[in-house]
């Protein structure tokens, strides 16, 4: 998977693996798991959101009572409910 902010800032991951292209660096998806990756659960891939979004400039809150998801990407605002 590949998103592009602008053509700017390019970020890349692969199923099953817990590093990621950000740019034209490696990095691990999150730091204190490594056994954050994507992956694929009927025939769907999953991805780790707050990675994508930070890495491409969002800010992101989480809801825990409502399971809620918030993405902030300049005057733009998304919302994700997950329950």
């Amino acid at each position: 998977m590949t998103l592009t902010q602008n053509r700017c800032i390019k970020c890349k991951l692969a199923v099953d693996c817990a590093n990621a292209y950000v740019g034209n660096n490696i990095v691990q998806i999150d730091t204190e798991n490594s056994d954050v990756t994507p992956i694929i659960v009927d025939d769907r891939t999953l991805v780790p959101v707050r990675f994508i979004a930070e890495s491409l400039g969002m800010d992101v809150g989480y809801n825990d009572s409502t399971r809620t998801v918030t993405l902030f990407w300049k005057r733009i605002y998304s919302k994700y409910d997950f329950g």
